[in-house]
């Protein structure tokens, strides 16, 4: 897929391609650990088969780096109409958890089909992007810059900008919005949301903070505290709904019931949605019903039968 009228008009998109899905044996380690590669494959084929659906890979300026990122949107497009957009912020951190057919699929699709267009950043350090993963550091400007860029969209009505966080992308999620993007209302599922808590109930996952950020070792506390929403909770000021599995074994539902907690006793528009013996990839099992939830909340029409 060529270059269009429309997306070279903004200078921060480089590149837009068609997306061609990552072979199965180049996924992490981590990834295929819970993705049976017979379940990506039918991804895979149901992904070649649609036929409702624009998905284009985009490579975008961030500061001066090279991130590859999605815009996803309907293939037939009302051209009196500005669509509502939802940046999706994905889970994990470097190679593991980064977007592929399999988060197209099940998270992202089903959202352009109820009428959103999507952008989606594989942050700086993977997928072929510049740069280097810092779990919620000066990574968050990718998240920012597609904001921006999707503020820029000639189809897109910028007042109305919505964004989703899962697990890690919850720390991109409220960073962003803390520092200034311009966001509507937001879905944090599984959501990091407490670094201190993450640390403190999984250690083995030490290691993995001190790998991607930066001064870990030096400046332990304010680096987690400035990934931590819970300590900041008063700067995100819009309506936020949280999805959790009461087994997740990777992010502890401790995280949500804080968070959701203390956003009632601000007086803040919020809701938790648990799933009883929901696991972290809550994606895997209830797709269809979070995506339906989240579509709702951002229709702000949550409370109406």
């Amino acid at each position: 897929m060529g270059l269009n009228r429309e997306i070279c008009m903004i200078s921060q998109i480089l590149q837009t391609l068609l997306f061609v899905p990552h072979a199965y044996a180049s996924l992490d380690a981590g990834d295929r650990s819970h993705i049976p590669e017979n379940v990506y494959q039918q991804c895979v084929q149901k992904y070649q088969q649609t036929d409702d659906i624009d998905c284009s890979k985009i490579i975008y300026d961030s500061n001066g780096l090279e991130i590859v990122g999605f815009l996803v949107k309907p293939r037939i497009m009302d051209p009196s109409k500005k669509y509502p957009v939802i940046i999706y912020n994905r889970g994990g951190s470097g190679e593991n958890g980064k977007i592929t057919v399999i988060t197209l699929i099940n998270n992202i699709f089903p959202l352009v089909r109820a009428g959103y267009v999507v952008l989606a950043s594989q942050y700086r350090g993977a997928d072929g992007s510049q740069g280097q993963d810092e779990l919620g550091g000066q990574d968050v400007q990718d998240v920012i810059n597609l904001c921006t860029i999707a503020q820029q969209l000639p189809y897109v009505d910028p007042q109305k900008l919505y964004m989703i966080g899962y697990s890690r992308g919850a720390i991109m999620t409220c960073a962003a919005i803390k520092q200034g993007a311009q966001v509507k209302s937001t879905a944090l599922i599984s959501g990091v949301t407490d670094l201190f808590l993450f640390e403190q109930l999984r250690p083995d996952a030490i290691p993995l903070l001190q790998q991607f950020i930066p001064n870990y070792l030096t400046n332990k506390n304010e680096e987690l505290a400035k990934r931590s929403a819970c300590a900041w909770l008063e700067t995100i000021k819009i309506p936020v709904l949280l999805f959790h599995g009461d087994a997740d074994a990777v992010v502890d539902i401790k995280s949500s019931q804080n968070v959701y907690n203390a956003f009632k006793g601000l007086g803040r528009e919020t809701e938790l949605i648990i799933y009883p013996h929901g696991n972290h990839f809550l994606y895997n099992a209830y797709s269809e019903d979070i995506n339906t939830k989240i579509v709702k909340w951002f229709r702000g029409n949550w409370y109406a039968s």
